[in-house]
């Protein structure tokens, strides 16, 4: 039992990175591969890729939660996992309030995010890379906004 615990929160890659064209390399791969193979297809976008990985996500999320309630909750011969909620609330109020470098972390992701979604088309508004810098992929935008 304690070797499945150590070893769930490591395969949370699994099922969250999967969701974002960046999360993984495989993704990335993917995204390159297809505009390498078809060229005058138009691609697909960071907000067309998330679309179709993101119900995925979930329904591996749910699949993770429910091996968990059969192994740990419904299980009879398993010990009851005990929650001591006061060590949650007692450690909660002893974190410390949000630094300002926090805040400028946040801010970047954001921006970061917000950029990636709307580098591409949607419906009638054609990205705003098609004007300003044509050629500028996901990974561009990345490394624009952490160097």
């Amino acid at each position: 039992m304690n070797a499945c615990c150590d070893g769930m929160p490591r395969s949370s890659p699994v099922w969250g990175h999967n969701v974002t064209p960046v999360g993984t390399p495989p993704n990335a791969i993917f995204m390159q591969q297809m505009r390498d193979f078809w060229p005058e297809e138009e691609g697909v976008s960071f907000l067309m890729f998330m679309a179709a990985a993101f119900p995925l996500s979930l329904l591996l999320l749910g699949l993770i939660w429910l091996g968990f309630c059969v192994g740990f909750v419904w299980w009879k011969d398993t010990p009851r996992v005990e929650v001591d909620r006061q060590l949650f609330i007692k450690r909660r109020a002893s974190l410390p309030k949000f630094s300002y470098e926090e805040q400028v972390v946040l801010l970047v992701a954001l921006v970061l995010v917000t950029l990636w979604f709307t580098a591409s088309p949607i419906n009638s508004f054609p990205g705003w890379t098609a004007h300003t810098a044509p050629r500028m992929d996901i990974g561009s935008i990345g490394i624009m906004c952490t160097e």
